[in-house]
């Protein structure tokens, strides 16, 4: 093995806290100050906290987000996530970037975009600047810039000629790189196109699933406002607020839940386990669906 490779292999990164501290060098090269122009983790003003509430990594969501870095010095904020190791820099499939629970805790840009997503959702921001950096070593680290304008999935723009954080060097670079960031006439036509499209065949297939379960039309009318209603935020007159509930995670009541629900009523009864096959075999109760449903809409 030749010197430089013993040199090579000693430079190389073992802990994202080594990808931490080159994000900490280049920020400081640009000479921004910590505290004053960017800051990690929990170091962040009460507004952004805010924004981030219901955005964290773990299984139920309910704290604020932590980003590895975040910068609120320009009129939009950046949120930064880093890991160790090129594989980490984000995961995609054929429909674009994946946002499971997994690919959100374990790749920089599909957790960055995470955050930005619920950061819009709360209203507080309207733009917001995801970037995802990973690498092993000093002279292998690759990032990605993406612009975020809206809290759906698809509402992101990859900035792909972007490859280095000289943008945030000040005022004049940063309205530079925003002057190519926001959405073309063009670009804003497009995404309109492809959400009539997209919307249509989401109706469809509603449509196919409510005449399936012989739901007529206007039953129809009242699952599809329940459902909307259902989704809505809740607040008291004293300001506590009770988050909708989200598409991503329906709830199917099945045959199997309302026997073992029963369990009680017949303690001599043997009853099947709730797996995963008994609940796809079996068709939701539509009629407690919609119970539910309106409960929630008139609370």
């Amino acid at each position: 093995m030749s010197p430089q490779e013993i040199q090579l292999m000693k430079s190389k990164w073992t802990l994202e806290n080594d990808v931490n501290d080159w994000v900490k060098e280049k920020l400081n090269s640009l000479n921004l100050k910590k505290h004053t122009d960017w800051n990690e983790e929990t170091s962040m003003s009460d507004y952004l906290k805010e924004a981030l509430k219901g955005s964290a990594k773990t299984k139920n969501k309910t704290n604020f987000g932590i980003p590895d870095f975040h910068i609120e010095k320009y009129n939009l904020p950046f949120i930064i996530e880093d890991k160790l190791n090129h594989s980490k820099l984000i995961a995609q499939n054929k429909d674009g970037v994946k946002f499971d629970d997994k690919s959100i805790s374990q790749y920089a840009v599909n957790g960055a975009l995470h955050y930005a997503f619920n950061m819009i959702a709360s209203a507080k921001y309207t733009e917001v600047i995801a970037i995802g950096i990973a690498g092993d070593s000093q002279q292998n680290v690759e990032i990605k810039v993406y612009y975020v304008f809206g809290s759906a999935k698809n509402a992101y723009k990859e900035l792909e000629t972007v490859k280095e954080l000289d943008f945030l060097e000040n005022k004049a670079s940063f309205q530079a790189f925003y002057k190519e960031a926001v959405l073309s006439e063009e670009e804003k036509h497009q995404i309109l196109i492809e959400s009539q499209a997209t919307l249509q065949w989401y109706a469809k297939k509603l449509n196919k699933l409510m005449h399936s379960h012989n739901i007529t039309a206007p039953q129809r009318v009242l699952y599809v406002s329940g459902m909307l209603l259902s989704m809505q935020d809740i607040e008291d007159l004293n300001g506590n607020k009770e988050y909708g509930l989200t598409p991503r995670r329906p709830t199917r009541l099945t045959n199997c839940h309302q026997k073992r629900r029963q369990k009680n009523r017949r303690p001599n009864k043997s009853l099947p386990r709730c797996t995963p096959n008994t609940r796809r075999k079996e068709k939701p109760n539509a009629r407690l669906l919609w119970r539910n449903i309106q409960r929630r809409s008139t609370r």
